[in-house]
């Protein structure tokens, strides 16, 4: 399901364009933070793909934590992601928290633009348009858990992790010192990878699949552009 995740901004974008277009690193480095969460940390992205049907498309998304909310008794920090595109869409929110030297997601919501005609699980017919939310049901996901030694491998909501080790990462924030973690998914033949920073977060992400008939090529790319963590 991660990777459903991943990719649902890429099908979100074609969908728009039918409507009107940890963390820690080594024993030395125990108390590195490779997702900061506090209220007020910006991340704000550029995403890459291409389709068959509409060539190369770039769109811009933020991820923000907005507050905190408690889910099944954890307290955890609301992130919410916005596709600058479509007046501001909000097409995802997750809730984070940290947990025994672990990042884990306890609560995801996706959002979705309607298409006319479409049943949604066993709601009525949207019309086009419509916003349609969904929580996903494959929580809590761990997503990092220290430390990020090379090999390191861990399973969760039946996506496979493993740490492959460090890379030096250019992106339009800047050059960073990255951990690269593989993502594979069980059934499933596609697999992303996963470039983290120290102090700062999410550097980039890349999408691999084989689908036959789909309009999307891979891969697709995500990179962070601008950043703002509290201090």
């Amino acid at each position: 399901m991660r990777k459903f995740i991943a990719t649902n901004i890429i099908l979100l974008a074609l969908s728009l364009l039918s409507l009107c277009p940890a963390f820690c690193v080594e024993n030395k480095e125990e108390k590195s933070d490779f997702l900061p969460l506090a209220v007020g940390n910006t991340w704000k992205y550029v995403i890459h793909f291409r389709s068959k049907s509409h060539g190369d498309t770039t769109l811009l998304r933020t991820n923000k934590i907005s507050g905190v909310a408690t889910v099944n008794g954890k307290e955890s920090f609301v992130v919410e992601h916005i596709v600058n595109s479509m007046d501001n869409f909000l097409d995802q929110k997750e809730y984070l928290y940290r947990e025994d030297n672990e990042i884990i997601r306890s609560k995801i919501l996706l959002y979705d633009i309607a298409q006319r005609g479409v049943v949604y699980g066993t709601e009525k017919i949207r019309e086009k348009g419509d916003i349609i939310e969904r929580e996903d049901p494959h929580v809590p996901e761990t997503l990092l858990s220290l430390p990020l030694t090379p090999g390191k491998k861990w399973v969760s909501q039946g996506t496979y992790f493993t740490v492959i080790g460090k890379e030096k990462v250019g992106v339009l924030a800047g050059d960073f010192e990255c951990y690269k973690i593989k993502l594979e998914f069980e059934g499933e033949k596609g697999f992303i990878y996963q470039y983290y920073a120290n102090s700062v977060g999410l550097i980039k992400e890349e999408t691999y699949e084989d689908i036959k008939d789909s309009d999307l090529i891979f891969p697709t790319v995500i990179e962070l552009s601008e950043y703002y963590i509290v201090k």
